[in-house]
């Protein structure tokens, strides 16, 4: 009886699949793409007026200016006017930033989904360690209200033994007293 609940309780280890092969080559793919989508925005906000001219000509303004007033500040110079860019060069470095801004942002979001996932899989794996962590206190505790209640019925087995001999040396006694009174 012992080996069958043995083998009863056998499960055979089935080995799942990782998804952390999927989401690296996903995450890869993503910012593979992100590069070409990239070069169209660029290229769409460089030729699209309104966009041209609501956007990309101040985007590139100010990352002009912010250049021109770190590398500045980095040289200890006092000058603090900065001479803004002709439209066609502002267009280039506006279009530009807004490509590597899009690239950042994807490559950022490619990382805060691998990093949620990860967390996503530590918390269940937590989870799942918690949970059996319990399941083994609560055996713990049934195995110790067994251990008392066996403790019991072998007390008061002992008890009903030491009892039983008694009895039986009392009828001992009286036997060989019967015998020796004939």
């Amino acid at each position: 009886s012992c080996m069958r609940s043995q083998s009863a309780d056998f499960q055979p280890t089935v080995t799942k699949m990782s998804a952390l092969p999927l989401v690296k080559l996903l995450s890869l793919a993503v910012r593979t793409v992100a590069k070409p989508i990239s070069k169209v925005l660029k290229t769409q906000a460089m030729s699209h007026p309104t966009l041209r001219n609501k956007v990309v000509v101040p985007v590139g303004q100010v990352t002009h200016w912010v250049s021109v007033r770190l590398q500045r500040l980095t040289m200890n110079s006092s000058r603090r006017d900065v001479k803004p860019l002709s439209e066609e060069i502002a267009v280039d470095y506006g279009a530009e930033f807004i490509g590597e801004f899009f690239i950042f942002s994807v490559a950022a979001l490619v990382l805060l989904g691998e990093y949620n996932s990860s967390a996503k899989k530590s918390a269940d794996k937590e989870a799942k360690m918690k949970a059996t962590l319990l399941g083994l206190r609560s055996d713990i505790e049934q195995l110790r209200l067994h251990h008392r209640q066996l403790h019991r019925q072998v007390v008061a087995i002992s008890c009903q033994l030491e009892h039983d001999n008694q009895l039986l040396h009392e009828m001992h006694e009286q036997l060989t007293q019967h015998k020796t009174g004939k």
